[in-house]
């Protein structure tokens, strides 16, 4: 199973906020070539700090700069070795902070082709939501994200309540990502919330 840092910052991560933005956004798409101006109009960076991001993105070798002019562009590295992990934290990064009001039994994680790392550019960011949290404040920013991301997100929402339900009759979809590559990007594993259900569930 693979776990995404939960309780980090972006400034920890990569050194600044500004660089986590700017490698989500060149990372999540890499076959999309960015213009800084595209950069600056998604993440409303000040020019100057938008370029100082790009230029430690190319430096870290998880971008390439090409052309000149008005025609310079960014686009990610694939083949770097450090590019899926600073890609998962980066994305699961831009989710976490969009999650507000969790509770204690709840989680976030992203599942799917992207979390196995063999997603194509048409492929969906597959998101796992469980139990308690401010959805309305998090469906009303995944537009936004989408269009920063260039991914769509696709968002799969439990209760506690429906999440216990769906525990205690065996879901498959649950059972099937327990084997599954899945990234964990805020609260417990999925394993031990579902083992939290199973507990309640014989405790009534």
């Amino acid at each position: 199973m693979i776990s995404v840092m939960t309780r980090t910052s972006t400034a920890a991560l990569f050194g600044s906020e500004t660089l986590g933005n700017v490698l989500a956004s060149l990372l999540a798409a890499p076959t999309r070539p960015l213009a800084q101006a595209d950069l600056v109009r998604y993440w409303s960076h000040h020019k100057l700090t938008g370029q100082r991001a790009l230029d430690r993105a190319v430096a870290s070798g998880l971008v390439r700069r090409e052309g000149a002019g008005r025609g310079l562009r960014y686009t990610a590295q694939p083949a770097a070795p450090d590019f899926h992990a600073a890609r998962e934290l980066a994305v699961g990064d831009q989710l976490r902070r969009r999650l507000h009001g969790l509770g204690e039994r709840s989680g976030a994680y992203i599942f799917g082709s992207f979390a196995a790392r063999t997603d194509t550019p048409e492929s969906d960011v597959d998101v796992l939501l469980i139990g308690d949290m401010d959805r309305l404040a998090f469906q009303q920013d995944v537009w936004q994200l989408e269009l920063r991301l260039g991914r769509s997100v696709n968002v799969v929402e439990y209760s506690w309540a429906d999440f216990q339900r769906r525990v205690a009759e065996g879901s498959q979809f649950l059972s099937g990502l327990l084997t599954r590559p899945l990234l964990t990007v805020a609260g417990p594993s999925l394993a031990d919330l579902v083992g939290a259900a199973t507990v309640a569930g014989v405790g009534r």
